[in-house]
């Protein structure tokens, strides 16, 4: 896919030289409210730039409707996976169609869970990484240390 917009580009590049240098005669174009007198080339390439914009406005929205389905799509794929309990190398979702930081978060989201479930069946109580120690924990932790005389 890369190489066909490669190519088109070069083609582009090499196409547009020569129709300027073909056309230098100067024309008439007339408008709505005022005529312009210009050479045939600049008149090609504005045609071409105004189509080519034309398209782009034209594909934008369903471009980013069709990425905003397929990333919600991926989410919801994972998301069942998770809660059915499949392994990671045996996912639908292929690893090569996540960006990076998809499979990463999908992958912390993993192990956290199986954390989570590892400590539930140990019987312990369920701690987050990020949960702070009170004051009175760590004074207990303190007095349990020091030996007393």
């Amino acid at each position: 896919m890369k190489i066909l917009g490669l190519l088109v580009i070069v083609v582009l590049l090499v196409a547009l030289p020569m129709v300027f240098s073909r056309n230098p005669q100067v024309v008439d174009f007339h408008y709505h409210f005022d005529s312009l007198n210009a050479p045939l080339s600049h008149l090609l390439l504005a045609a071409f730039c105004a189509g080519l914009l034309a398209a782009f406005l034209i594909i934008l929205p369903a471009y980013f409707g069709y990425r905003w389905r397929l990333r919600k799509s991926r989410k919801r794929i994972i998301a069942l996976e998770a809660q059915a309990g499949v392994d990671e190398k045996d996912s639908t979702v292929d690893s090569i169609t996540l960006s990076r930081s998809q499979q990463k978060k999908a992958l912390l989201k993993r192990e956290r869970k199986r954390s989570r479930q590892a400590t539930r069946e140990a019987g312990a109580p369920v701690t987050t990484p990020a949960q702070p120690q009170t004051a009175e924990s760590g004074s207990m932790a303190a007095t349990a240390k020091r030996p007393s005389n």
